[in-house]
C-alpha cells in the first residue's frame, strides 16, 4: 500500500511538472493570409512527395530550435528565416505538434481548418520564459535546417541541435547540407558561457566559365570522407590499388566533362588531337602540356584552375557523398557511362563527343573510359593510414593518370584503376579534366557571424 501511494504521488508530480512545462508554448493566432503568395511563388514554392504544390505555414517567432509534426502526412521541409520558420506541408493537415527543447511541447494543436495546397498560413507563437534552467553549452541552427553538424571532426547531429557538456577550449565545427556551401570555423568555448551559432547556408550554383566563344560547366563537389582504393566492388584489383585507406577531402569544383578540343584550341591556339572534332575530348597532350594550358586558362579567366589530385579525381568519380558504390563512375554497366574498346569501335579511334553517355551521381560525364585523365600527383604507393587532402607521393618520375580510355578493357576502366606516365608522354589516349580552386588555402568557408 505504501509503495502504491508513492507511485501515485510520483505520477501526479510528473504530470503537474509536464503540464507546467508544456504551458510555456501556445498559439496566439493562426489564419490563412490570402495576400501572401509565398507558397506559389516560383522562387519559394515546394512540391510534396506526389509532385503536388505544398501549403506553407509561416511560424512567427524570434526563437529557433523548434521541431514540428503533422502526423502521417509528414513535414516536407522547414526553413529558418528572420523572425519566422517556414513549414512546408502537404494538403490535408488539420493539426500540428510544436516542440522546443527549452519551452516544451504544444501537442496536437487543432488548426481549426484543413490546410489547402498552394496557400500560405501565418501562425503566431506565444511563449513564456521557461522555469526550467537551461544547461546547454552551444546552440547550432541553420537556414535551411536539418544540416549535419560536425564538431572536432565528429558528426553530432542535425540543425537545430544543442551541444551539452562540452570541454572548455578551442573547437572546430562544420555545418554541411547537400547542394549548399558548407560553413565551418573555430569557436572558443568558455565554461558556463553559452554560445549561439546560426549558419545562413548559400545554395551552390555550378559556375559556367566562358573563354572566347566556348563555355563549360564546373560542378560543386561537397567535401567528405571516403575509402580510397580497391574497395569490395572493385573486381580483381592490382597491388597498387591497395591498401584501402580513408581520405577526407574539403570541397572543390570539378569540370562536368573532359577538356574538349574546342576549349584547348581556344586557349592554346592549336589542336594536337588525333581524330579532330571540337566536341570530342582533347588528346595527345602531356602532363607538361596540361600545366601550360592551365596557366594560360587562368590568365584568360582570372580564375585558379589546376589538375585534380588523385584523391579528388577518385572521390568525384565515385559520386562524392551521393555515391551508390558502383564499380564504374555512375553505373555497374560500363556501356552506359563510358566509351571503351567494346563499344567505341576499336581500333577505329575516339570518335565520340563528350556527354554522349549517362553521367554519374554528381552529373559528371565520361570519368571512366574516353581518355585517361592526368592528375596533379606523382605516382607512388598508397599509405596505410588516414589522409586529409592528400597530394600524392613526395617524389617520383611519373605522374598519375586515372579513368581508363577508349582502348581499355572493362577491367581497365574500373574507378580504382590507377597508372603512371612520364610527364612528357602524349598519345591519343591521354587527356585532362579541370578542377577550380575557389576556396581559401584550408578550403573552408568561414562563418562571418560573431559568436555571442
Amino acid at each position: 500500500m505504501f509503495m502504491k501511494r508513492i507511485l501515485i504521488l510520483f505520477i501526479c508530480f510528473f504530470c503537474y511538472y509536464y503540464i507546467m512545462y508544456a504551458q510555456q508554448l501556445s498559439v496566439q493566432k493562426f489564419d490563412f493570409v490570402e495576400t501572401d503568395k509565398t507558397a506559389i511563388s516560383d522562387k519559394t514554392k515546394m512540391m510534396d512527395q506526389n509532385g503536388l504544390l505544398c501549403a506553407l505555414i509561416k511560424v512567427k517567432t524570434p526563437l529557433q530550435r523548434f521541431s514540428f509534426d503533422v502526423g502521417s502526412l509528414g513535414i516536407i521541409k522547414t526553413e529558418q528565416h528572420k523572425g519566422e520558420i517556414w513549414v512546408y506541408v502537404p494538403e490535408g493537415v488539420k493539426r500540428i505538434t510544436i516542440s522546443h527543447q527549452q519551452y516544451g511541447v504544444l501537442r496536437d494543436y487543432d488548426l481549426g481548418l484543413t490546410i489547402k495546397r498552394g496557400k500560405t498560413y501565418h501562425l503566431q507563437l506565444k511563449h513564456k520564459e521557461s522555469s526550467v534552467k537551461s544547461s546547454w553549452a552551444i546552440d547550432f541552427s541553420s537556414n535551411p535546417s536539418m544540416a549535419d553538424v560536425y564538431l572536432d571532426g565528429k558528426l553530432i547531429g542535425k540543425t537545430p541541435t544543442i551541444i551539452q557538456d562540452l570541454k572548455p577550449g578551442v573547437h572546430q565545427y562544420r555545418i554541411v547540407i547537400s547542394d549548399y556551401a558548407e560553413v565551418a570555423g573555430r569557436l572558443d568555448y568558455k565554461k558556463d558561457k553559452p554560445l549561439k551559432l546560426f549558419a545562413d547556408l548559400n545554395k551552390i550554383k555550378s559556375p559556367v566559365v566562358t573563354v572566347g566563344n566556348v563555355s563549360f560547366n564546373m560542378v560543386f563537389v561537397e567535401g567528405g570522407t571516403f575509402m580510397m582504393g580497391a574497395t569490395k566492388e572493385q573486381s580483381n584489383p592490382e597491388d597498387n590499388e591497395k591498401p584501402v585507406h580513408q581520405v577526407m577531402l574539403s570541397p572543390y569544383y570539378i569540370a562536368e566533362t573532359e577538356v574538349t578540343q574546342q576549349l584547348w584550341e581556344t586557349v592554346m591556339g592549336s589542336n594536337p588531337s588525333f581524330a579532330k572534332d571540337p566536341n570530342r575530348p582533347v588528346n595527345e597532350v602531356s602532363w607538361n602540356d596540361c600545366q601550360l594550358f592551365v596557366e594560360k586558362l587562368n590568365q584568360k579567366t582570372g580564375l585558379v584552375f589546376r589538375l585534380p589530385t588523385e584523391a579528388e579525381w577518385e572521390y568525384a568519380a565515385r559520386g562524392g557523398n551521393k555515391s551508390q558504390g558502383y564499380q564504374y563512375s555512375g553505373d555497374n554497366d560500363l556501356k552506359a557511362v563510358g566509351w571503351y574498346r567494346d563499344n567505341i569501335g576499336y581500333p577505329s579511334g575516339p570518335y565520340h563527343n563528350v556527354k554522349s553517355l549517362a553521367p554519374n551521381e554528381l552529373n559528371l560525364y565520361d570519368m571512366c573510359g574516353g581518355v585517361w585523365e592526368w592528375c596533379q600527383d606523382r605516382m607512388g604507393n598508397y599509405p596505410a593510414f588516414d589522409q586529409i587532402n592528400p597530394t600524392g607521393a613526395p617524389t617520383g618520375e611519373e605522374r598519375v593518370i586515372r579513368g581508363g580510355s577508349w582502348k581499355s578493357s572493362v577491367w581497365g576502366c574500373r574507378i580504382a584503376v590507377r597508372n603512371g606516365e612520364s610527364p612528357e608522354s602524349h598519345n591519343n589516349c591521354l587527356g585532362l579534366r579541370l578542377v577550380l580552386q575557389s576556396f581559401p588555402t584550408d578550403y573552408f568557408v568561414y562563418n562571418k557571424e560573431d559568436l555571442q
